[in-house]
This record gives structure tokens, sequence and C-alpha cells, in this order.
């Protein structure tokens, strides 16, 4: 897929950053900005405006993520290591848990952002 492949998808795009809270909080506060930073580069890098929205796992677990979501991250943070955050979410999908890959956000945005 090429640059100018990338550049052609203008549609906003919902992403939903999950971090930890209490203890996990301050160990997640890297991870967490790298995140955050990884997102900005690629979705400037790609031209997909991205509204992203930055929540930790009480308020997930509280209401801020619908049930089908939540129940699709436990199973995912279960079946890896529940504490792997953050975690990120494109368009309802959770695309990855712990450390990201570029490659992996420029797909997921791509992808949520043809939809």
């Amino acid at each position: 897929m090429s640059t100018g492949d990338l550049s052609q998808a203008k549609k906003k795009v919902g992403v939903v950053l999950v971090k930890g809270c209490g203890c996990t909080e301050a160990a997640s506060a890297a991870p967490v900005a790298r995140a955050q930073s990884l997102l900005q580069t690629v979705s400037s890098e790609s031209g997909i405006p991205v509204a992203l929205k930055v929540i930790t796992t009480q308020q997930a677990v509280q209401g801020a993520l619908p049930a089908s979501l939540l129940a699709q991250g436990w199973e995912i943070w279960g079946r890896l290591n529940w504490r792997m955050l953050p975690a990120i979410i494109v368009d309802g999908k959770v695309v990855s848990t712990g450390e990201a890959s570029a490659e992996v956000v420029r797909k997921a945005l791509v992808d949520a952002s043809r939809a």
C-alpha cells in the first residue's frame, strides 16, 4: 500500500486508548506516552485524522466501553496477559495490547477510515 493510498482516506477515526489505573497507572505511564506518540505519528504520516479518547481500565469496566467491546478486550487481555497495557481500540475493535507496532496501527486506521 503506497503513501498516496493512505493520504486519500479522510474519515475521522475513533480511537480509544485504555491505560492502567491505581497501582498500574504509574507502571503503564511510559507505554501510554509511547502509544499516544505512535498514534499521533501514524495519523500524521497517513493523513488519517483520529479522535483520541484516553480512559482508564476502571472507566472501561464502569461503562466507558460497550459491554461487547469490553468482553472482546478481556478475552484478548486474559489470553495474553490482562495487565498488558495500554490497549488500543480502533473503530470498536481491540487492535493492540501492550507495545503497539506502527504497522498494526496504520492498518487499523486505514481499514477503519475506509469502512
